[in-house]
């Protein structure tokens, strides 16, 4: 588990039978029954999907967040992931396969170069659908401030990842 994180970055989403808890570079999953399912690991280990060369297997760079997507039952998990001087930079995001939050996850690495998406932000987006499903569209919105090489602020971006591209 990790420890010496100011301020701790804790975070938990609850889903239909699942609870997922995120401090600083680890995550938890528990019942609703308090059982944990998951003891804390690191969350890059989520990102074994993105593969080994991604900044995002290997690097637990802290700000985790973690929602559960009620509609399509998937949970998202996301963190940062960075060098030492600030010169690669990266978010990863992670959606689980299923609705089991201790099941597989497609992984994704945005990089953002020498741009540090700091103080992440999450939310799912959803249009509804039709009786034929022909207009339904969900996502996830993406906000940041940015940092060069992590130290001057920039501005903030803002962007959306549709789900059917995920």
């Amino acid at each position: 588990t990790s420890v010496g994180y100011v301020p701790p970055d804790t975070n938990i989403s609850v889903g239909k039978t699942q609870i997922v808890e995120t401090v600083n570079v680890d995550y938890a999953v528990y019942d609703k029954a308090r059982n944990q399912l998951q003891a804390p690991a690191p969350i890059h280990a989520i990102f074994a999907a993105a593969g080994g060369s991604s900044a995002c297997s290997t690097i637990d760079g802290g700000d985790p967040i973690v929602l559960y997507d009620r509609i399509d039952q998937r949970w998202i998990i996301s963190q940062l992931a960075y060098n030492t001087s600030f010169t690669s930079n990266d978010f990863c995001l992670a959606i689980s396969t299923t609705s089991d939050a201790t099941g597989s996850y497609a992984a994704y690495d945005i990089p953002f170069g020498r741009n540090l998406p700091d103080y992440p932000k999450l939310g799912i987006w959803t249009t509804g659908s039709t009786w034929d499903n022909s207009s339904a569209q969900a996502g996830v919105y993406f906000s940041a401030n940015m940092f060069s090489h992590g130290s001057s602020f920039i501005g903030a971006k803002m962007c959306g990842f549709p789900l059917s591209a995920v």
